[in-house]
């Protein structure tokens, strides 16, 4: 959704919202950035506020209000096709109905040179459009970048269509996530495949070797259980491990399920191997809301074959997992469409 203004002299730096720690605090978690301490007003034009009062009523993202301030929803936008930031709307304003003010991390008059009265256009990237282009993404064979929850693993996975998957798909997960590359499979294919969690493997053979049962992944800090089962090769692949070996492997799980060769499995493939398979929980997002789940569920809701591979887009100078601000980066300058796991999830439970 776009809408259209002009830019309007605001109150400044004075007491606003935005100078408390306590929104600066859940903006950097939320959004992924410390908005510049004073906001871009922008008085919209008449033809746009039924949307923005619309956009507003059905605004879920709510920072819940302390002090004299109340509380914020937000929304995130585009401003000018350039800059990334969020529209937000303060409980507690002096602004008129037809006033908008816009965060980002910089102070946009002096970045854009912009004076009052200078239009501006924004891009509303409601939950619904977002969903609409990462659906439209993932029926191109592009990827698609899914934020799962701060509440969960707090990362961001790179995640597209098996079926669509190729030795430079492969590659650019490898190189730019740097995360396990991982197969995930609708749990209706793994019950025509039997295919066992990893887990139950290592429980049954727990008896024969004891280590294995000692070895349960019971202690997992944000989940109940692994979706873990076996790790495949392709019996045309080589040493399985290279781009290409690895997407002949995806590549052709996928083309098995949509066939439901359920048959052939064994004589298709062998395990051990390199791609690891993930068995996506019964009901998908309903019983289980991790990567593997929200991935299979955009695929189901997009009309694809539901498996896809997913790959952690990881930090090499940190150590740790990308931030979502860096996330959004990578989305931005790779052309690439960026979601949160939860508007993927509120779509499917609809």
């Amino acid at each position: 959704m776009e809408i259209d203004g002009k830019v309007t002299t605001g109150f400044g730096k004075g007491a606003h919202f935005l100078s408390q720690e306590f929104y600066l605090k859940n903006f950097r978690k939320n959004l992924g950035f410390e908005p510049y301490p004073g906001t871009l007003n922008i008085t919209l034009s008449e033809k746009c506020l039924n949307q923005i009062n619309e956009i507003k009523k059905n605004c879920n993202n709510i920072i819940k209000g302390e002090n004299n301030f109340g509380g914020v929803k937000y929304i995130e936008a585009i401003l000018n096709n350039e800059i990334l930031g969020a529209i937000v709307f303060p409980e507690k304003t002096t602004h008129k109905e037809n006033y908008l003010e816009f965060i980002s991390e910089e102070g946009l008059r002096d970045k854009l040179n912009l004076k009052d009265d200078d239009e501006v256009n924004l891009k509303i990237k409601t939950g619904d459009y977002m969903l609409k282009k990462a659906m439209d993404a993932i029926k191109n064979g592009e990827f698609v970048l899914i934020f799962d929850d701060d509440e969960r693993e707090g990362e961001t996975d790179m995640v597209i269509a098996s079926e669509f998957v190729t030795g430079e798909s492969v590659a650019q997960a490898r190189e730019d996530a740097g995360g396990l590359i991982c197969n995930c499979l609708h749990p209706k294919y793994c019950d025509g495949l039997n295919l066992p969690f990893m887990n139950d493997i290592m429980i049954a053979a727990s008896k024969t070797y004891p280590v294995l049962g000692e070895l349960t992944p019971n202690d997992i800090p944000y989940d109940e259980r692994s979706s873990f089962s076996i790790w495949v090769n392709h019996r045309e692949t080589f040493t399985g491990v290279t781009d290409n070996d690895r997407a002949m492997t995806i590549n052709k799980m996928a083309q098995l399920c949509k066939e439901e060769r359920f048959e052939d499995f064994g004589k298709e493939f062998r395990s051990p191997g390199h791609v690891s398979l993930l068995r996506g929980a019964e009901n998908l997002v309903k019983n289980r809301q991790g990567h593997t789940e929200i991935g299979l569920a955009l695929c189901e809701m997009a009309g694809v074959t539901p498996v896809c591979i997913v790959c952690e887009m990881m930090d090499g100078k940190t150590g740790e997992a990308r931030t979502v601000k860096d996330a959004k980066k990578y989305a931005e300058e790779n052309n690439l469409v960026f979601i949160r796991g939860k508007d993927i999830i509120d779509a499917y439970l609809k």
